[in-house]
């Protein structure tokens, strides 16, 4: 057993539990386990990758007040797709390489940023800069759960601009 010390209580718990199973048992958080549910859309041969969405730091939601601010908008001025090296080596991808990135509903041109930030097989986008209309790729599921549209993630091709 180890000890840990939720707001200010010690609560005894197995070295294998997380910090959210020992909170729970302390009562302090109730936890639901929940049966993992695949996206609705998947990568096949068509669209092989996954393209998941977020934030970049230096930005807040649409940029309707982040993008104004010089200061930030020097940072970082225009959106890009993060890809993985193996994944941009195979298609022919270099950095600042301008590509299209194409879903079941829509496409778009972008440049690219050569990461190991993202994971063999996915790649990322923010939904940041007008020029950029990330959410026209996403699909139409939801977590019926929690009832929210699925933004983050849905099937997608990235090619070179010049191959289309």
């Amino acid at each position: 057993m180890v000890s840990l010390f939720i707001d200010g209580k010690k609560v005894e718990a197995d070295p294998s539990q997380t910090i959210l199973q020992a909170a729970q048992k302390s009562g302090k958080g109730r936890l639901n386990d929940l049966m993992y549910t695949p996206s609705e859309e998947l990568p096949d041969n068509e669209y092989p990758l996954y393209l998941t969405t977020g934030r970049r730091l230096y930005h807040y939601n649409n940029g309707s007040m982040s993008l104004r601010n010089p200061e930030i908008h020097s940072i970082r001025s225009e959106e890009f797709v993060e890809l993985h090296p193996s994944n941009a080596g195979a298609l022919g991808i270099k950095c600042n390489d301008r590509v299209r990135v194409t879903s079941r509903r829509g496409s778009l041109e972008v440049k690219a940023l050569v990461t190991t930030r993202s994971m063999p097989g996915s790649v990322f986008l923010s939904f940041h800069f007008p020029e950029t209309p990330t959410n026209v790729l996403t699909g139409p599921g939801e977590d019926t759960l929690a009832l929210t549209p699925e933004y983050k993630v849905c099937a997608v091709k990235v090619e070179l601009c010049g191959n289309i």
